[in-house]
């Protein structure tokens, strides 16, 4: 088992990648040690799990905070690059 808190998406017309890595500062890590490979069935299963798990937590815990456009930011491929150009 591994602990992450980033997840990259890469999608083409079959299916669905997701590379989940572990980072300690504002950039993406410099490895991802997994890679999630699903077709868009699975992904659409993953969704309908996911959405259970939150309204299950919601409903014993409490609402989750909201992320904004943090989310957005994180993953833009552009940005990132940036981001990267700047700190180096």
């Amino acid at each position: 088992m591994i602990y992450v808190n980033w997840v990259r998406t890469i999608a083409s017309p079959y299916d669905l990648s997701l590379d989940l890595g572990y980072r300690t500062d504002p950039f993406p890590p410099p490895s991802f040690p997994v890679r999630a490979v699903m077709s868009w069935e699975q992904a659409k299963i993953l969704q309908l799990l996911l959405n259970d798990a939150i309204e299950n937590f919601e409903a014993e815990v409490g609402s989750i905070r909201e992320v904004g456009g943090e989310i957005g930011e994180a993953m833009d491929p552009d940005a990132i690059e940036q981001e990267e150009e700047e700190a180096s």
